[in-house]
């Protein structure tokens, strides 16, 4: 019983910000470039989302016809078509947010890449899908964190979709007009998620959905006496 709720509080944290697949695709582009904005980062996020889930379902399906050799390339393939068919989908009903994403877009393909492990899923099509489903979730929500405290904490404002008569822009009272300017910088995106994935680790240690470093059961650890000054010996 223990081990399963064990298990279990590994895969929240896991799925929020301590996912080992999480922590490395945030530490490249997505962090630095897009997680100034939340409606930025929502829309990158969404975005793996669907074209994670699409190219397991895909890869999945065809994995029995396709030889072992070609199936990487295939792979490819199809995540390329479906960023492609999310990218011009975005030019034409969101054109604004497509114009100042830019270049992220097709740049899905790299995080998608990054997040199956540039792996081939030849489980059943539903194990797949949920497997794709929650990776890519803790993607998102690991993004959307990244950029809520960056924007909160660095512009004082909280940016999402404009509504008609609406701009989306929430200000945030007390920080709007002393923001952190520092977490708008590339050096912000790093900080926050070091500490964020610190945090995560540090709450699944506490709750002991993982294990703890070998010597540190306390704040100096049990043989911290024997780290001291040597023994005089007569």
């Amino acid at each position: 019983m223990m081990e399963r709720e064990s298990k279990i509080g590994e895969r929240r944290v896991g799925t929020l910000v301590g996912s080992p697949a999480a922590v490395v695709a945030l530490g490249l582009f997505p962090s630095i470039a897009i997680t100034t904005r939340v409606d930025y980062a929502l829309t990158v996020g969404v975005g793996v989302l669907f074209v994670l889930v699409g190219s397991r379902l895909v890869a999945s399906l065809i994995a029995a016809v396709i030889p072992e050799k070609v199936r990487f390339f295939v792979h490819l393939i199809v995540i390329s078509t479906l960023v492609t068919a999310l990218d011009q989908a975005m030019r034409a009903y969101a054109p604004v947010l497509s114009r100042a994403l830019g270049i992220y877009v097709p740049l899905i393909a790299v995080n998608c890449l990054i997040l199956e492990g540039i792996s081939q899923d030849r489980s059943k099509v539903g194990k797949a899908a949920l497997n794709a489903l929650g990776i890519g979730a803790g993607f998102a929500l690991s993004l959307t964190l990244v950029a809520l405290v960056r924007e909160v904490l660095g512009s004082g404002t909280i940016t999402l979709f404009p509504l008609e008569g609406w701009s989306g822009i929430v200000k945030v009272a007390g920080l709007s007009d002393r923001p952190i300017r520092a977490l708008a910088f590339p050096a912000g995106a790093f900080l926050t998620v070091a500490y964020l994935a610190a945090f995560a680790n540090w709450v699944a240690v506490r709750k002991g959905w993982a294990p703890r470093a070998p010597g540190r059961n306390g704040p100096m650890g049990p043989d911290s006496r024997d780290r001291g000054a040597p023994e005089s010996t007569a």
